[in-house]
Formats: structure tokens, C-alpha cells, sequence
């Protein structure tokens, strides 16, 4: 085997669509919904305009540009997506005048009772209706309605990562 002198440096070049993998904990993103995982939302009829937003959430909406749409927008997908379950799976014990937050809990029971959400996570999300806690009715209301209550993009980002199951979950049926 011969070696060149001049030889000093070796290139590997990598093709352009060679992805370096990271763990989803270490994985930055800019936009609320992340690009890098398939959650198997597909449109459909009955859920056109809620999986629009989910797209504008994944694609096109960046953090520190687009705060506030990104918050409105995420109540938007969360009050669409518990509609679409309310109709598709016939939650009969919600009624019409019921707000966000009770809604909400009822399609979370109905989950439960289903099996389609394990009791651990099920108790996680029955936080959301305490209005004390980060992830709560109450302040995904005040990200529409107040104006001294602004949006940060680590507690969106957090309320997300705790919502993206029941989110889904509630598109897909």
C-alpha cells in the first residue's frame, strides 16, 4: 500500500438530504408543531380548516415573529379538534352552552372510558381545567382575549408537548 506525501486531508462528502438524527428533547424548533415527526394527520372534509391551521402551526408560523397568531391559533386547533371528536364519537354529555375547559374534560372521561388514553395521562390533562396551572382554559383564553397577557414560546411550546396527544387523538377519529 502506498501513501501519497502530499496527502493532508481526507473530504467525505455527505449527500444534502443526510439528516443528522437528534432526540426529540435536543431537537430545536421555531415553529409550535415540529416538522421532524409524523403525527398521521391527513386532510379530510370534516376537518379541512383545523388540519389548515395545524400546517400553518408546522410550517409557516416561527416563533419571534408570529407569537400571538401561534397562540390563538393553538386554542383555535384545540377547540376544532374537541368538536370533531364531540361529533364524530357522539359525546352526549356535552351540551351546547358548555365552555372550553368543560368540554374539554368531557372528552378527556370519554377518552378514558374508550381506553384510547392511558389513566396517567389522562391525569395530566385534568389539570387543564384548573385555572391555576400553566396549562390551563384560562390561560389559553387570555392569550385571545387579554391585553396585557402575552405569549412566551417556551410555555407554548410546553402546553403543546403536553396537548399534541389529545390533539391528535381527536383529529383522527
Amino acid at each position: 500500500m502506498s501513501v501519497h506525501k502530499n496527502f493532508k486531508t481526507l473530504k467525505v462528502i455527505k449527500p444534502n438530504n443526510l439528516k443528522k438524527k437528534t432526540s426529540p428533547k435536543s431537537k430545536k424548533t421555531n415553529t409550535l408543531i415540529r416538522s421532524d415527526i409524523d403525527y398521521g394527520i391527513l386532510p379530510q372534509a370534516h376537518t379541512q380548516r383545523a388540519t389548515d391551521i395545524w400546517e400553518e402551526l408546522q410550517y409557516n408560523l416561527k416563533f419571534g415573529k408570529h407569537d400571538n397568531a401561534i397562540s390563538v391559533l393553538l386554542r383555535v386547533l384545540l377547540e376544532f379538534a374537541i368538536e370533531n371528536y364531540i361529533e364524530r364519537e357522539t359525546v352526549s354529555s356535552v351540551h351546547i352552552n358548555d365552555k372550553l375547559a368543560k368540554k374539554f374534560n368531557k372528552v378527556l372521561a370519554h377518552m378514558l372510558a374508550e381506553a384510547r388514553i392511558d389513566p396517567k395521562y389522562h391525569e395530566g390533562l385534568k389539570k387543564f381545567e384548573n385555572t391555576e396551572h400553566l396549562l390551563s382554559a384560562n390561560t389559553m383564553n387570555k392569550y385571545v382575549h387579554s391585553k396585557s397577557f402575552f405569549p412566551s414560546d417556551h410555555h407554548l411550546k410546553s402546553m403543546w408537548n403536553t396537548l399534541s396527544e389529545f390533539v391528535v387523538i381527536c383529529l383522527k377519529v
